[in-house]
């Protein structure tokens, strides 16, 4: 993160009135961010910030278990939403911007994260912008490295007709051999163990292959969507001003009701 912070100065070009003409990357604010709860959530991670309780509850507002008088997720919250305080020296984005993904195909954003599901459209759309993949940035020395993983899962639903058809086709689809052969064809990571050796000798996939141990998730209730919207107010609320501290709390009561 360290290095990145670093590069925010030069890659931050703004016109005479103080408008972003390019961006360093796309951080700090909510709506506009393409998968904020996600980076914000990884951040939270990074600095040892609990998610869920042993009841599976929200506790992304708990301080650390090991010091009471520190909460790592006021740290998180506060380092995201630099990038977007015009006071801080990490300023690089605001509200004005256009979205994180169209941003970066428009060539208004120097720097991104997304999913390797959006190699495709990035292809597509700007067949011409010279870019290349990084792995998700960590805390510099730290022993918890961790990131977000975002997956499918595929299941039959009980009011089908067909329920051994139904199973028999997410067996095939799971076998190794299979999931193998369609990874190679959809240019899409891989979640065995197995195949991630293969994955790291191809450029697009290895960043996201060499990540794949290191990935994690956590419950986030009934309503993902909901989640991200408390997410999104959390945000929105620490950039208006709000205690940090305050804004969690709220943002966990919201995840709360989710489950």
């Amino acid at each position: 993160w360290q290095e990145l912070v670093e590069m925010v100065k030069p890659l931050t070009l703004l016109d005479q009135e103080g408008n972003f003409l390019q961006s360093a990357i796309a951080l700090g604010e909510a709506k506009n961010i393409l998968y904020a709860s996600d980076i914000l959530s990884a951040l939270m991670l990074q600095n040892g910030t609990v998610m869920t309780d042993e009841g599976g509850r929200p506790s992304l507002n708990k301080p650390l278990p090991t010091d009471p008088s520190f909460y790592p997720c006021e740290e998180a919250l506060r380092f995201y939403t630099d990038f977007a305080n015009p006071a801080k020296e990490t300023y690089t984005w605001n509200e004005k911007m256009p979205n994180s993904l169209e941003a970066f195909i428009q060539g208004k954003v120097a720097m991104i994260f997304a999913y390797a599901k959006d190699l495709e459209k990035i292809k597509e759309e700007a067949p011409k912008l010279n870019f290349d993949l990084a792995k998700f940035p960590q805390i510099e020395g730290t022993l918890q490295e961790a990131n977000i993983a975002s997956y499918f899962i595929e299941t039959v639903s009980r009011k089908t007709k067909y329920p051994n058809e139904a199973w028999g086709l997410l067996l095939f689809a799971s076998d190794p051999n299979n999931v193998k052969t369609y990874l190679t064809r959809a240019q899409k990571p891989t979640c065995h163990r197995a195949l991630i050796k293969s994955q790291l000798e191809d450029i697009d996939l290895a960043p996201f292959a060499s990540q794949v141990l290191i990935a994690r998730s956590w419950y986030q209730g009934k309503n993902p969507k909901l989640m991200e919207e408390a997410f999104g107010e959390m945000i929105k609320s620490a950039l208006s001003g709000e205690e940090l501290r305050k804004a969690l709390d709220y943002g966990a009561q919201k995840v709360n009701l989710t489950y």
